[in-house]
């Protein structure tokens, strides 16, 4: 006897937009394990896997809630069930890999795609395999084919979109568009594989008391762990992309000063930069030598010691104006020594 079903469509679009949500942290992580190397790049690369991962065999799960059959309860086979998770965080490990080099030719964006579709069809298909109910389900291959080229091509298209475009500006716009693609590529391969599925009543299929029954409880802890997971791994995300802001900006501004004391140092002009207390923070090479002293020398002494009591009080009233912040211009004639 063919089972009654409906489906509770607030559930349904709940299943979407975890697909969605995991999708665009995964994708994210991708442009953090791009930019970072050794045993950091792994750890993104297992966070990142871990995140995907767990964010498809929710959205499954999710999906399999609202998928309803009056007066049928549903468990799952623990085991297996464990077995779909574990394909779907390692097929999403191996396609991060890909995705995030530096270079990645069109062959390993098909390969990353190949990856991506197998963490969805193979999470999917032995999740259903895992499901314990007194029912037997029967396929429809022409559907189940579909389901699979759904997230083979959806999968190809957002990771060819993130790849192309990860390093333009408006990057974030395309994380979104191949978030949406991917999300749309779990969760059509998801509702195309339950069309596929007949479910036909069998009293022979008992639920075990080994068997993980679906409750109220469980679909509220699963739904949350999920979202606090994703949102580590975001969170973790932004937090390295900022660090990773923060440091080229550092790079940049060590450069920038090198640059200027390389041009400082090759003018025929005395040049120095003092603190507060008129500690030397730099004399170029001209200042150097027209005070008898080192590059290294003068960082250990004061304006004053390095132009001597006279000299100093003679210049007195312009020092004290450029240290008020005053734009100062004089001009005297004098002799080192």
């Amino acid at each position: 006897m063919l089972m009654d079903f409906r489906y509770n469509y607030s559930l349904v679009v709940l299943s979407v937009l975890v697909a969605i949500l995991a999708s665009y942290v995964a994708l994210n992580l991708a442009h953090t394990i791009t930019e970072a190397k050794g045993r950091i790049q792994a750890a993104w690369v297992a966070g990142g896997a871990l995140a995907m991962g767990v964010g498809i065999w929710s959205m499954h799960f999710v999906g399999m809630l609202a998928f309803e059959m009056p007066g049928m309860e549903m468990a799952y086979d623990v085991p297996l069930m464990v077995l779909s998770v574990l394909v779907a965080i390692g097929a999403s490990a191996l396609a991060l890999i890909i995705v995030s080099r530096a270079t990645v030719p069109f062959a390993s964006v098909v390969a990353g795609g190949i990856a991506m579709a197998a963490a969805i069809a193979g999470m999917h298909y032995i999740g259903m395999y895992s499901m314990r109910m007194e029912a037997r389900i029967e396929w429809n291959l022409f559907l189940v084919a579909l389901s699979i080229c759904i997230a083979l091509v959806a999968s190809f298209a957002a990771l060819a979109i993130c790849i192309r475009l990860r390093n333009r500006p408006d990057r974030q716009w395309a994380m979104l568009l191949a978030s949406i693609l991917m999300g749309f590529a779990i969760s059509g391969m998801h509702y195309t594989g339950m069309e596929a599925a007949t479910f036909i009543h069998d009293p022979r299929g008992q639920i075990l008391d080994a068997n993980l029954l679906v409750t109220n409880g469980l679909s509220v802890a699963v739904i949350t762990t999920t979202l606090l997971i994703l949102g580590i791994a975001l969170m973790g995300s932004i937090g390295q992309r900022i660090l990773d802001i923060r440091q080229r900006r550092g790079r940049e501004v060590q450069e920038s000063e090198a640059q200027l004391r390389t041009i400082a140092n090759a003018i025929p002009v005395l040049v120095a930069q003092l603190d507060r207390h008129e500690k030397f923070l730099f004399a170029n090479n001209s200042f150097c030598d027209w005070f008898n002293t080192t590059s290294d020398e003068i960082k250990t002494r004061t304006f004053r010691q390095i132009l001597g009591e006279e000299r100093y009080d003679a210049n007195k009233p312009y020092i004290e104006q450029v240290f008020a912040g005053a734009t100062t211009t004089y001009e005297r004639s004098s002799t080192s020594g």
